[in-house]
């Protein structure tokens, strides 16, 4: 899969929050829906329907993150064949 340049639909914005160094006491974030995609060599896309959840150290900032992915399709287009993600926030 090749990085590239992605754009991020505005129901998933509120996840940047949890990118951010948090308050000492909270050690996981909420369960998050997203759709991420990856550009292949071949150039199709790789789309997925997944659950996200940062864990974070003791002082605030991310520490490792869990992505479990329940389902996933290949297509031509970097156009998400899923529905958007309802905010779980």
């Amino acid at each position: 899969m090749l990085p590239e340049p992605m754009r991020v639909p505005d129901q998933e914005r509120p996840v940047y929050n949890f990118l951010l160094p948090q308050p000492r006491h909270l050690h996981v974030s909420p369960v998050l829906k997203v759709n991420p995609y990856w550009r292949a060599k071949d150039g199709s896309y790789l789309h997925t329907s997944s659950d996200i959840q940062f864990f974070y150290s003791e002082d605030g900032r991310v520490s490792f993150m869990v992505m479990g992915v329940e389902r996933y399709t290949y297509t031509d287009s970097d156009a998400s064949p899923f529905l958007p993600p309802s905010p779980s926030i």
